[in-house]
């Protein structure tokens, strides 16, 4: 598989203000990634298969050839009612084409991502070991779900010797 990611950019203003000792900051930062591309690398060899397993072959049974497969089988879902699973050839497989494969869903999607933050510090300058100290936030939110959306508190304190 070829995988092309595509390009990603980021976009931040902020407004800085400085009085005396302390030092506000309130911004904005736009992130956007193109969704990738993937593309096949070659072709799919003729004859692969998958070999079918009978119902009961979970259960400890080693009979094989029996049973249909089923492309859209999860964990809690069975999108195919086990009767419409593929025809299996004469020897008991499913001989597998290159369009049962669905390269999208291997792709990361593209993304739009918003956050606002904002930050509050003071600085003890003054000192022989300047110090200073931070606090701030931000929300990070997506326009659909392929971002995800987060609130976070962060702190910082810094010594200079």
């Amino acid at each position: 598989m070829k995988v092309k990611p595509g390009f990603a950019r980021t976009f931040n203003a902020a407004w800085d203000l400085l009085w005396k000792s302390f030092e506000l900051e309130v911004g904005y930062n736009f992130y956007a990634r193109q969704a990738e591309c993937i593309v096949s690398g070659c072709n799919l060899p003729q004859g692969i298969a998958l070999k079918s397993v009978a119902p009961d072959a979970f259960a400890g049974s080693q009979v094989a050839g029996e049973g249909t497969t089923n492309p859209g089988q999860f964990i809690n879902n069975n999108f195919y009612p086990a009767s419409s699973g593929y025809a299996l050839n004469s020897e008991g497989y499913q001989t597998l084409m290159f369009s049962d494969f669905d390269l999208d869903s291997a792709a990361a999607p593209a993304l739009l991502s918003h956050t606002i933050y904002g930050s509050l510090a003071y600085d003890w300058s003054l000192c022989n070991y300047p110090v200073f100290a931070s606090l701030g936030g931000s929300y990070e939110f997506a326009p659909d779900n392929t971002g995800v959306e987060k609130w976070m508190i962060f702190g910082k304190v810094g010594v200079s010797f």
